[in-house]
C-alpha cells in the first residue's frame, strides 16, 4: 500500500512521517515552509507500505516553489492508495483545509483524515472535524505519541486486506 501525507504547511506531516517510519528522515521546525523536501519511507513494522511526505498545501501560491509543489503532488496521487489529509486540531473547519480537501476529492481517492495536534486526551473533540464528510478519523499528538496505535492497526489491516486480496486472486487463477 501507498499513502501520501498531505496538508497545509505546520500542520505536522513531518513529524507524522517520522513517526510513522521510525526514522528522522524529515525536517521537522515551527517556523513555517520548513520542510521544502520530498521523502518516501517504509511505514515501520507493516511490510510493503510506504508513505510519501511532501511539503505543504498551498494552493493559490504565486511563488514557484508553491505552484511546482502542486504539480508534483498532482503527479504522485494516482501512484497512491490513500491521501493521509493532516488538519491541526485547533483550527478546525479552518478554509484552508477545506479547499484543500474538495481538491483533493477531484482525484477520487480514500482519505483518511488526520487531525494532530490533540495532546490531551480529556480535551474534548470538536464535531466540526465530522463536517468534513470522510469516515475515517484519527486524532493524533506528535509530540505525546497520542493515537498512533490505533492508525497503525488501520494501515496494517489496509495492507493484510489487499495482500489477502492478492493471495486469493492468484489462487483463483487457473494454472493448467
Amino acid at each position: 500500500m501507498k499513502y501520501l501525507i498531505v496538508g497545509r504547511p505546520n500542520v505536522g506531516k513531518s513529524s507524522i512521517f517520522n513517526i510513522l517510519t521510525g526514522k528522522n528522515t524529515s525536517i521537522i521546525h515551527k517556523k513555517k515552509g520548513t520542510t521544502r523536501d520530498w521523502h518516501r519511507g517504509e511505514i515501520r513494522l507493516i511490510k510493503n507500505s510506504y508513505i510519501f511526505d511532501v511539503p505543504g498545501i498551498i494552493l493559490n501560491g504565486s511563488n514557484n516553489d508553491e505552484k511546482n509543489t502542486i504539480k508534483i503532488i498532482e503527479s504522485l496521487i494516482p501512484k497512491v492508495n490513500y491521501l493521509l489529509f493532516v488538519v491541526d486540531f485547533h483550527f478546525y473547519a479552518f478554509n484552508d483545509d477545506v479547499i484543500i480537501l474538495q481538491w483533493l476529492r477531484i482525484f477520487n481517492k480514500k482519505i483518511l483524515l488526520l487531525v494532530n495536534k490533540k495532546d490531551n486526551n480529556k480535551q474534548n473533540v470538536n464535531t466540526d472535524f465530522y463536517k468534513y464528510g470522510i469516515n475515517n478519523i484519527f486524532f493524533l499528538s506528535c509530540s505525546h505519541k497520542l493515537g498512533f496505535d490505533k492508525l497503525r492497526k488501520f494501515l496494517k489491516d489496509k495492507t493484510d486486506n489487499k495482500s489477502n486480496k492478492l493471495i486469493n486472486s492468484y489462487e483463483k487463477f487457473d494454472h493448467s
